[in-house]
Parts: structure tokens; sequence; C-alpha cells
């Protein structure tokens, strides 16, 4: 989730009021989540330091701690935090419109990068210069919000809503590809699943 810290409801989509409904909601419409949580999880070396940015649920936590990795997971919503912390978790409130992306071997964004269009380009470069081994970008290039259905767009958009705002524009593959070519330093690693785009940026 992206910008400026929740603190009115009727500004937060409905999929983002709680992190019990945040995990019924994906279960139903992100059916390929937990293949590419385990594509990331795998990409990462046993005993990194990991940077979670928008981290919602924080679903990659729990595999990541098992492989004795450190883990650290930012959101903009406050009830997310608060949930995470409730399981044990290093969870912290991040305004990216304020603060900086932390420094850690390893720094993530799954499923969240079009919500920071058009400033996506500003935030990976920030991502790029703060990891010191991986960035790893995921993006859904195929989703109800990209629908053909008038219907299914307006309820997708509007479920999704962060501060009152709607996010009309979606990422494309070419998009991210470009985003790979124009700013990552070393090598770049991608894995294209049936509706996400996987990017590994190596530094």
């Amino acid at each position: 989730m992206a910008a400026r810290a929740v603190s009115e409801r009727s500004t937060v989509g409905l999929i983002y009021r709680s992190p019990r409904l945040y995990r019924l909601a994906m279960s139903v419409l992100d059916r390929e989540r937990k293949r590419r949580d385990r594509l990331v999880v795998d990409a990462i070396a046993p005993g990194s330091s990991v940077v979670d940015l928008c981290c919602g649920d924080a679903s990659t936590a729990p595999p990541l701690l098992r492989k004795g990795c450190r883990y650290v997971g930012l959101d903009v919503n406050e009830r997310f935090v608060a949930a995470a912390r409730r399981r044990g978790l290093d969870s912290r409130v991040w305004d990216a419109a304020t603060m900086e992306v932390p420094e850690a071997d390893v720094v993530c964004l799954l499923a969240s990068l079009y919500q920071f269009v058009p400033e996506e380009r500003r935030l990976v470069e920030q991502m790029l210069r703060s990891a010191r081994e991986l960035v790893v970008i995921a993006e859904p290039v195929r989703n109800w919000a990209t629908s053909g259905s008038t219907l299914l767009r307006a309820v997708a958009r509007k479920a999704t809503q962060v501060n009152g705002r709607t996010f009309e524009h979606r990422l494309t593959e070419t998009d991210l590809d470009r985003l790979a070519a124009d700013l990552a330093p070393g090598t770049v690693r991608k894995e294209a699943l049936d509706r996400d785009v996987v990017l590994f940026l190596e530094t």
C-alpha cells in the first residue's frame, strides 16, 4: 500500500480495512500469490536482511524467518502494521512520500508498484540504492482492475483505493521490462507467471 498514512476508513478500499479481510480477498482474487511468494523466498539467500515495502499481511515473513533472514515489513496502513506486530513481526509504519527506503541486503515490493505511478521510477531507484544485493519486484499485469468488463473494473478499483486514490493505470510487462533495462545496474532475471511478472534485479 502506498503514499500517506491511513487515517479514515472511508478513504481506504474495502480489502485494506483489515488483514483478515485482505487475506480472504487475496484467496479469491489472487490464486497465484502462493506460487509468487515461493519464487521470491527461494531467490533470497538464507541469513539475508530483508525490507518488505508495502508488506500488507506480510505473507513472505514466516518462510523468510525460517531461513534465518531478518525481516522488516513496512506499510502505510497502521492496522496492517499493528496486526503484524501482534504476530511478533518487526513491522513499521512507512510513508513513501516522506521516508527513505531503509538499507538491507534485499528490498522487496510485491503487487504494489502500480500505486506509485507516475513516480514508480523514483521508487525503484530508491530501492536499488538501498539494496546491497537484490531488489525483488512482483507486479500483476493481468487483473480485475484491467478487465474488459466495466463493472469488474469499477469494483476492483473501488475496493483497492488508498487514501481516496483510485489506481486506474496498471503497469504492463513491457513497462516493467523497460524499468529493469533502464535502471538495474546488474543482472536481471524475470519470471512471467499467469498474472504476475516477478523481476529480480541484482545490485
